[in-house]
């Protein structure tokens, strides 16, 4: 669940560089369109603060950068790839194109796998057992206790010899039965009773802690779907978002190209426009990642993740139980 998480906030960092790296082409651009109309519409001050916004664009750069680093270091670090040790200066890129299509989901399904599937409800109903057992073991010993035994014993008897004796033995002439019998029951028998009654409220205690743990579950499952359905509505509210600014820098250009004068607040006005429209490109990837994260997280609530993203773990104990057979 982390390495995923990390690969999402590595393709984020990737995406605002490339946002910020346009941002600043764009910017610069523009500055030197102002530098080559210096003294006919344009003046020293408005290329001062043309020069302000590329310096301030570029440091943004400089930390989109230094973002990507870092994602690609805590990447290394969840990996433990060999080859990709966290002391080298290899820079990790994702490949994999994010989801932006509507998920099909079924509620019920999706409950039903998590009841199967979640860890923690194997380990509720492994401690069910458990105590069911030792409640079974608790109510035998409130019985009362009946020990049977049984000797036999061959004698040997000799009037001279050690020899004869020996054979007296051999012949089983002189043979003792013995049979006892001891039957206990304590008056009252408090200490099994309030054994037995213990372990009867722990196999209760281990059915609430089921039932409390299916119902987390559930709440789980309910919460990260609930996610991932809002996440791709804020997808499509981010995108309309990123078109209409979009939209605003054409139209801006369009004044340029038809000559319109470059007064100061037009130059501010496209300069901020142009800074609005890679923040919106970046809300738009933002959301993009999270609803891949939220993806993320819904499998995880319901518990097949590993066989969801190809991984096998093998049993410590199948060979040994081989061994033995």
């Amino acid at each position: 669940a982390d390495t995923e998480s990390a690969y999402w906030r590595l393709f984020l960092s990737k995406q605002r560089v490339l946002i910020q790296q346009r941002l600043l082409n764009v910017t610069i651009e523009d500055r030197n369109i102002l530098v080559m109309r210096e003294g006919i519409d344009v003046t020293d001050a408005d290329i001062a603060e043309a020069n302000s916004f590329v310096e301030t664009r570029r440091a943004d750069l400089i930390r989109a950068q230094n973002e990507l680093h870092l994602a690609s270091d805590a990447l290394k670090r969840l990996m433990h790839a060999p080859e990709l040790p966290v002391a080298g200066e290899e820079l990790i890129l994702p490949l994999d194109t994010p989801i932006d299509a509507p998920m099909q989901y079924d509620l019920l399904d999706a409950v039903t796998t998590a009841l199967r599937h979640r860890p923690e409800l194997q380990r509720a109903l492994l401690e069910i057992k458990d105590a069911s057992i030792r409640e079974r073991v608790a109510d035998n010993q409130r019985l009362p206790e009946l020990n049977l035994s049984a000797t036999v014993r061959i004698n040997g008897i000799g009037d001279t010899t050690m020899a004869k004796a020996y054979d007296t033995v051999i012949e089983a002439d002189f043979i003792d039965y013995i049979v006892s019998a001891q039957f206990e029951m304590p008056i009252g028998n408090r200490g099994p009773e309030a054994f037995w009654r213990q372990r009867q409220l722990e196999t209760r205690a281990a059915s609430i802690s089921y039932q409390r743990a299916a119902q987390q579950v559930v709440i789980d499952v309910k919460d990260t779907l609930r996610s991932v359905i809002n996440a791709y509505k804020i997808i499509g509210a981010t995108r309309q978002a990123r078109l209409a600014s979009s939209e605003n820098i054409r139209a801006i250009r369009a004044q340029i190209e038809s000559g319109i004068p470059l007064t100061p607040d037009f130059i501010d006005r496209k300069f901020r426009r142009e800074g609005e429209l890679a923040n919106a490109e970046l809300q738009e990837v933002a959301a993009v990642a999270d609803y891949n994260n939220a993806i993320a997280r819904f499998y995880q609530s319901m518990g097949p993740r590993l066989k969801r993203n190809g991984i096998a773990v093998e049993d410590p104990l199948a060979g040994v139980a081989d061994d033995d057979d």
